[in-house]
């Protein structure tokens, strides 16, 4: 837990660092795999984790550690190495003492750069509401909305076992939302998560 405390507080050169490092030892004990057979079809993917964010509206800047999740990423394979899908990145954050979500709703692409090695960009619609368990029903929450958003990060598939895959996933997200008093809220996060996929 610690160890994940430090990450928390890395700055973003230390993070790039650190994960380039990071896929370097998993690619050294990660069996190899060069089968991409199973890239065709339908994909479905979920991560968890969590990381940093930094929030800024005209009158107020802060930074915060945050849970990432369920990320969810739903697509289809062009080809064994790229494929085009729709994804849900975000985070929890926290505002007068209640939990929030800072998402989007995205479209983008995925392409393999080796049989493990995967890279990302997506864009679309920022999505800023209060986390759906802070209300008693869903039609009570506030959301805001705001162009534009997107994401890029990069992905390791650790284990692969036919059409199922687990990878340790970096992404880079960004948000701006529009809020009631004409003022926006953006927001740029780094998160680490744990990707589990179904190819």
């Amino acid at each position: 837990m610690a160890i994940f405390k430090q990450i928390l507080r890395m700055k973003t050169k230390n993070i790039a660092l650190w994960m380039l490092w990071m896929f370097s030892a998993v690619s050294l004990w990660a069996h190899t795999e060069s089968d991409t057979s199973h890239h065709k079809g339908l994909l479905f993917g979920l991560a968890f984790g969590g990381g940093n964010i930094h929030l800024k509206t005209q009158t107020n800047s802060k930074s915060e550690a945050v849970l990432s999740l369920p990320n969810i990423k739903f697509g289809y394979w062009l080809n064994t190495r790229t494929s085009v899908h729709f994804l849900m990145p975000g985070a929890v954050y926290n505002l007068k003492s209640t939990d929030r979500i800072f998402e989007a709703f995205q479209v983008g692409v995925s392409r393999w750069i080796s049989p493990r090695w995967w890279v990302l960009g997506a864009t679309g619609l920022t999505f800023d509401a209060g986390a759906f368990y802070t209300v008693d029903k869903l039609s009570q929450i506030k959301a805001n909305t705001g162009l534009p958003s997107f994401s890029v990060g990069t992905g390791y598939e650790i284990w692969t076992k036919g059409q199922y895959g687990i990878d340790l996933q970096y992404r880079f997200f960004y948000g701006r939302s529009n809020l009631d008093n004409g003022d926006h809220r953006i927001g740029m996060a780094h998160v680490f998560l744990l990707g589990f996929n179904l190819y």
